[in-house]
């Protein structure tokens, strides 16, 4: 829960950045454990190793949510406060305060689906 860096690696030719990490929020508590065969991680993290990952040129999965912002990860946080535990939603509610790459991963997002346009 909240703003989590991620480690990027053997990125796909479609997603451009000039960084080896990002920044994304993430409201998650199950997760990809195991890769399906043929993927390949492009991301990973302290709290999810699978945070990311491409099957060919087919699949783009990401357990992050580039299309939450701080507002409404802070509202939503109110509501798992019960199943997260205070300690996690004051820490989640500290991470907000990092600025998110969510506009830059929506960006890969569009660049995979304009990859396969006809």
């Amino acid at each position: 829960l909240g703003v989590k860096e991620l480690a990027l690696t053997d990125l796909p030719d479609w997603i451009e950045t000039t960084s080896d990490t990002i920044n994304l929020i993430h409201v998650h508590q199950d997760q990809v454990t195991s890769l399906p065969d043929g993927a390949r991680r492009i991301a990973s993290a302290d709290h999810c190793t699978n945070a990311a990952f491409v099957i060919g040129d087919d699949v783009f999965a990401i357990q992050g949510h580039p299309e939450f912002d701080a507002d409404y990860t802070d509202a939503l946080a109110d509501l798992l406060v019960d199943r997260a535990g205070a300690d996690c939603v004051n820490e989640s509610r500290q991470s907000l305060a990092t600025p998110h790459d969510g506009k830059l991963v929506a960006g890969w997002i569009l660049a995979f689906f304009a990859k396969h346009a006809p």
